[in-house]
Formats: C-alpha cells, structure tokens, sequence
C-alpha cells in the first residue's frame, strides 16, 4: 500500500469517528437564510475575543444576515454576533454552540436570527461575542424590502425560527444521550434587548441552558460528565433523594421569581433566607423578602446601585447585610430597579435576620475563590441541605447564583427525563452508566415558573467551578422569636420536628433529642445527619414523670405520651387543652394529684392509685378516647365539682 493511500484511509477513518460522535448539523434552512440584495465583504479574519467591526452601510435596510465559519476549541465554546443601530439598539445576527451546532466547527452561509426581518435600521457595527472558540465573518448580507415592515410576519418568522432551534437541540441531545429536554421556555422566547434589561446590558452563553424545560442538565463539560471516570462518590452513607419541596409531607420552599438585571445573586440569597425561615421556625411563613434592599443599600462591597444591577454582585455581600442589617419584606420595598435606599418603607412592620452564615468549601465568608466540585465539596452540599436549604454560585462561563433545595444520586435504572411529544425518554443503562452515581443537585432559579421544571432545573456539577454558603440561626425577626419554634408530631409516632437548629430549650425531657425524618410517615424513625433513617414497627415507649408541682395553661401542638404523676406532685390542666397520644395513659400515683381546672384534657385514660387524686372543676372536662376509662383504686380520690367526663 502507497504512503498517500494510506493517509487518505486514516483521514477518512477520523471523519468517520468524528462526525459518529458529533453528527454535524449546519443551521442552513429557509428559516435563517436572508437572500440578500447586497454583500459587504469584510476584511477582518478570526476573532478569539469579544470586538467589534464598523460597518460602512449609510441607508437603512429591513433585512441583514452573515457568513463565515465558527471552531470551537471545546464543547463549551460559544460564538455570538449581533449588530447595533445607530438608535444604539442591539440585534442577534448568529449564535451558536456545540450542542445547537452538532459539531465542533461550522460554516454558516447568510444565516441571520433576529435580522432577517427589520424594521428599516441604519446598521453601525457588528458586535462579536466570543468564549473559547475562533470565529471567521467573512460577508455581511443585507436587503431592503419594497414593503414596510409587518409585525405578524416578524413574529412568525421568530416562532419558526425558535422551533427548529428546540427541534435541533433535542435532535442532538437524543444522538450525545443527554439526559435532558429542551424546550421553548418564556426567557427563550426573549429579544435581544430583553435579555439584556434581564441580565443587565451583558447576556451570559448558556449554552441550551436558556432551552432547558426537564430532566438533569449537565452544567458542568458535557464531554468530561460523559467520561466513564465522572463517577462521583461510589460509596458513600448519604439518603439518595433529598427534597425540600416535599419534607414532612409539605413544600418549605417559596414560590418561583423572575429576576430583572443582573440580579440573580439578590433573588438567590432572598429565596435562601425565605425557606430557611420556614424551616427554622417549623412554620410556612412564606415571606416574600426584598430584593430591592439588597441592590440599594449595600453598605459592605463599594458598588453603586447601577452597578450592582448591570455588572452584579456576590451573594457573600447580601448575606452578610442581612445577618448584620436585616432585611424587610417586599410590600415595604418592591423591586423597581434604580432606586436609592431611601425609598424603603420608614416603618417596616417585619424585618428579619439570623446569626451567621458559613462558606461550606472553606472558612472564609468572603473568599472569592472558585472551587472545582469534587468529592468532598458534594459531602459538604449533601451534608447541609439536609438541614435547610443553602445558596449555590457557580461560574459557567458566566456567574449565576440560585439557592440548592435537594438532590438525588443518581443509579442504575433511573428515569431522568421523559416527553410525550418528543417520544425521548432517558434511562440509565449500560450506555450511559457514566451518569451512575453523578450528584443531580435540585435548584431553584430566578427565570421565573415558565423556564425549567416550574422554575426548577436538576444539575449535574462535574467540572463546574462554585462557592456554597449556609445560613445558621437564631433567625430574629419583629414577629417571631425562639419561643415560636413549633414542635411537631404530626403523625404521632413519638419522634418530633422542630426545624433547623439545635432542639429548642424548655422542651418537656420526653421529647427524644433526634428529629423525625418524615412527621408525616408514622412508620418513619428519627433522622440521622446523613438523612438516613429506620423503620418503625412500634413507636418509642416514652413516659413523662411529672415529679414537681407543673402547671399546663398554654395549648400547643404536642401530643403527650403516657404521663406518670408521683408522688407529693400535682399536674394541673388549667384553661388549655392537652392532648394525649393513642393509647397513652396517665397514672396517678399515691400522694400526687391530677387537677383540670378550666381547661380539657383530650383522647385521655387514667389510671388513679390508691391515695391519688383527680379533680375537675371551673368547667374542666375530660374527654376519653376510644378504649380510654378513668379507672380509680381502693382509696383513690375523685371530686367532679363543675365539670365532666364524656366517654368517646
């Protein structure tokens, strides 16, 4: 075989593999081509950076498109390229990725997106947006139309053009095995201009993140989760599923904003503080809090209200205002934008704050570093969002911060996404075992209910470069204080909940120190701080001794175990109701006594010793329960003077 035949059989086997692995897809259809009147042909070549070309158009055109080619150095490359008018307004031209390209290069022949219908503009320059890829605008197209321009006409043209791009993505999807589906979310439906005011003049690449609708998206390289070694954490201790949205048989997390400006890191700490309160205090408070603080009345990072909307900022800096400040709610100071901090309400009747908050990576609250996730960086995020929600920021290529409410390991056999209408259903199998063990962190966003799974997307975190923090009570607030903690056993079964935190002081001593995993699962047993836990086949046997004089005059929501009076002690229920547990009983013993003045004692059956005594008077009452009964012994006292006993 000659040397020039074989080299020709080794280029033709590399095109081969390559284009079975990519399976290059060039968006060349009717609905991104412009058949132009003109074409300018720009001197400029490749572009590895942002810039920007002048162009040398003086009339107005209705119609404007490019060509060119486009390499990407990785599967998280990224080209843009829009042109600006002379009304300084901005249009998208091109833009494309790996994942919508289908390859890693691509040659684009008078494509255009938002330009192919324009209303009569005066071009002044294209703008080139460029992240770890070379690109090449060798010809710029334009055309004048005889008619003006139609509104109906523009947005069907959009609409087609945005169902081929998800038709495209989910084409290629499928084909890389990805365990996601895309779709035609509100913030894709955006213009240019609106996905500037939304991120604040500079739009992130995301890379189909923007088309994101269900599923496990990688955030992280595609190429690099797709290794056989992305397995992250084989063995370890943790639950496998874990979500606030659904713990104790209820949602702890407040419902789904939509951010304006480059503000994600405002919404994300507020959305943090907001169900950490609802976990703290066991209650769904659902506060909606002040994003508009946040931007106008930093005292702690040197930026100007301006800044902080259109360049952002770290979430550090909000969260250390609201540990030291506090934060009011949002009928006090709704988000408007520009605004100084003088426009918060003078007299907020709630405000709130907690005592510290922690980088979960390292100890320094204000470190800026960015850290590969890893093993341990997932022990950490597993670790804490077991006790309450935390705040994730992450770098890809741009920054984003959301607030992290779960996750789940993923296994052998598990149904990551489905859709009816694209007929694509991703199972783990042999061929995509490299997702086995991956950590799907479930988040929630700030791109408002119609992006995601109702606002919420579920990531996969390999190669993404992050910080996380947690917040850490006593939460303080005008209305609620610790004594507000409730205490819960919902389903009875003699283990209780009280939020986050340590166990609240002043609890009766039968109360067990380790909380319930699921207060709505009476067959569930107390949580460990892995969010593992054991089943219950009977509930603990708990006995409270009273042995001191006690006075209940408080109803809460405690249901009481069985109650044992001794001697020379007196519990009294005094205008309150005290409800027992099924099946508990309360002993009297010789010398100590029972007295319900004024108040109820509810599902309730005594047993009274000889020399104990029972009393009820002031209209107390004593209601039994099914099988309860007041059984007295030789020489037990029992005096009813105002107030009865009414069987079940």
């Amino acid at each position: 075989m000659k040397l020039r035949e074989l080299r020709f059989i080794l280029v033709l086997l590399f095109v081969v593999g390559y284009n079975a692995r990519f399976d290059a897809q060039i968006v060349t259809s009717a609905n991104f081509r412009l058949n132009g009147d003109k074409t300018l042909t720009l001197k400029t070549s490749y572009f590895t950076k942002n810039d920007s070309i002048i162009l040398d158009i003086k009339k107005p055109v209705t119609g404007l498109a490019i060509s060119g080619e486009v390499e990407f150095l990785n599967d998280d490359g990224a080209v843009r390229v829009t042109v600006v008018d002379n009304k300084e307004v901005e249009y998208l031209v091109y833009e494309t990725y790996p994942l919508l390209s289908g390859d890693l290069e691509e040659t684009f022949e008078s494509i255009g997106m938002e330009t192919l219908l324009l209303d009569n503009i005066t071009p002044n320059k294209l703008k080139v947006y460029v992240h770890q890829a070379k690109l090449s605008v060798r010809d710029v197209i334009t055309s004048v139309a005889a008619i003006g321009f139609n509104k109906e006409s523009y947005d069907q043209q959009t609409k087609k053009q945005q169902i081929e791009i998800v038709n495209i993505l989910n084409d290629n999807i499928h084909k890389k095995k990805l365990p996601w589906i895309a779709g035609n979310t509100s913030f894709a439906k955006m213009n240019y201009e609106e996905k500037k005011k939304f991120w604040g003049n500079t739009v992130p690449f995301l890379n189909g993140f923007d088309y994101y609708k269900s599923g496990v998206f990688p955030l992280g390289s595609i190429e690099s989760s797709m290794r056989s070694d992305s397995y992250v954490n084989t063995v370890d201790s943790f639950i496998p599923d874990f979500d606030w949205r659904n713990r104790h048989g209820k949602n702890w997390i407040t419902p789904v904003t939509s951010q304006s400006y480059n503000t994600c890191w405002a919404f994300a700490s507020t959305a943090t503080v907001e169900s950490n309160l609802n976990v703290y205090f066991n209650r769904l408070l659902n506060y909606d809090l002040s994003e508009q603080e946040l931007v106008s009345c930093l005292d702690n990072d040197g930026l100007s209200v301006s800044q902080r909307l259109l360049v952002g900022n770290y979430s550090m800096y909000a969260l250390d205002y609201v540990k030291r400040k506090s934060i009011v709610k949002e009928d006090c100071f709704p988000f408007v934008g520009y605004v100084s901090c003088e426009s918060k309400c003078e007299s907020p009747l709630e405000k709130v704050s907690y005592q510290s908050f922690r980088n979960l990576i390292n100890s320094n609250c204000f470190d800026t570093t960015l850290y590969t996730f890893n093993d341990s960086i997932s022990y950490a995020l597993r670790k804490a969002v077991i006790k309450h929600p935390i705040l994730l920021d992450y770098f890809k290529p741009n920054g984003h911060s959301v607030s992290c409410v779960g996750y789940h390991k993923i296994q052998y056999g598990d149904t990551l996404c489905g859709n009816a209408i694209t007929g694509y259903t991703f199972v783990v199998d042999s061929t995509t075992i490299h997702f086995v063990n991956q950590l799907s962190c479930i988040i929630k966003n700030s791109w408002g209910e119609d992006w995601g799974e109702n606002g919420y997307a579920r990531v996969t975190l390999y190669t993404v470069k992050l910080r996380l923090y947690e917040l850490n009570g006593p939460f303080s607030s005008l209305i609620f204080s610790e004594s507000d903690r409730l205490v819960t056993d919902s389903d009875h079964d003699g283990y209780y909940v009280w939020g986050s935190g340590i166990k609240p002081n002043g609890l009766p001593s039968w109360i067990p120190d380790t909380q319930d995993a699921d207060d709505s699962d009476s067959t569930i047993g107390p949580i460990t701080e892995y969010g593992t836990y054991s089943s219950l086949t009977t509930s603990p046997a708990i006995t409270w001794f009273v042995d001191s004089n006690s006075t209940y005059s408080t109803t809460d929501s405690f249901t009481y175990p069985n109650i044992v009076i001794v001697g020379g002690s007196t519990l009294s229920v005094a205008n309150a109701v005290m409800t027992m547990k099924d099946n508990a009983t309360i002993v009297v013993n010789n010398g100590a006594s029972l007295i319900v003045d004024g108040g109820t004692l509810k599902n309730a059956n005594i047993i009274v010793d000889s020399g104990g005594n029972l009393t009820v008077r002031n209209n107390g009452t004593i209601e039994l329960s099914q099988s309860g009964q007041v059984s007295t012994a030789l020489g037990a006292l029992v005096n009813i003077d105002e107030g009865n006993i009414t069987p079940y």
